[in-house]
């Protein structure tokens, strides 16, 4: 077999039917990398937002049942309990590791319920803080960390009592489980709803310490 005169035969072929004063430009190479734009000149729009920033804003909202009641009604009916009530929680998720399957969320928020008794009312609010890490599995997001108490207040307003007892600053744990749904775009944040519990006790000023853990759900928006 002798390939090579055949083949110089089919270059001498080329270069003859190309027309005289200037070359032909190769054909492009569909499985080759495309060139680097020159200067002054756009790259090529690709599909995608990039990567997802370092940084992102959290907003947060929900509502969890208390364990002991800080104030009952006449007959047990209905109670005021630690821990319990609507919250709002402003923060940021920062730390990604592991191509940001794993990361730090940091929370702080306003707590509060209120009870409406014949005789008057009764309201607690209380200023949880919230650092977590959480850790992604497809559309499930699973975190464990550290609830701050950061101290309260109960206050009773009826008809036979005015008054008002100060909860102390207090340590616990916090879990939750989540379903994630991203927003269009890898870096445009996503949606988060799911089930959390708190293990907490409470130290009322003055009325000894309480049982706060809690129970509850919380929606959040990371941008």
């Amino acid at each position: 077999m002798r390939p090579f005169p055949s083949l110089l035969a089919a270059a001498a072929l080329s270069l003859a039917a190309a027309p005289l004063g200037r070359a032909q430009a190769p054909s492009p190479d569909p499985g080759a990398a495309p060139a680097a734009p020159t200067a002054g000149e756009r790259p090529a729009s690709t599909e995608g937002e990039g990567p997802a920033p370092t940084v992102r804003l959290v907003l947060q909202a929900g509502w969890d049942l208390g364990s002991d009641a800080l104030v009952q009604t006449s007959g047990g009916g209905r109670s005021l309990r630690a821990n319990g009530g609507s919250f709002a929680a402003l923060g940021a998720s920062f730390l990604p590791l592991l191509d940001g399957r794993l990361h730090t969320q940091a929370t702080i928020g306003i707590k509060y319920d209120l009870l409406h008794a014949d005789n008057g009312d009764a309201a607690y609010v209380a200023f949880p803080l919230e650092v977590v890490e959480l850790w992604n599995v497809g559309r499930l997001r699973l975190g464990l960390g550290v609830n701050v108490h950061l101290g309260g207040r109960v206050r009773i307003d009826t008809t036979a009592l005015d008054a008002s007892r100060d909860l102390r600053p207090a340590v616990g744990l916090v879990a939750q489980a989540e379903l994630v749904w991203r927003f269009r775009g890898a870096s445009r944040g996503y949606l988060t709803v799911g089930p959390r519990l708190v293990l907490q006790e409470i130290e009322v000023e003055g009325g000894g310490t309480l049982s706060a853990n809690a129970v509850g759900v919380g929606l959040g928006f990371t941008f």
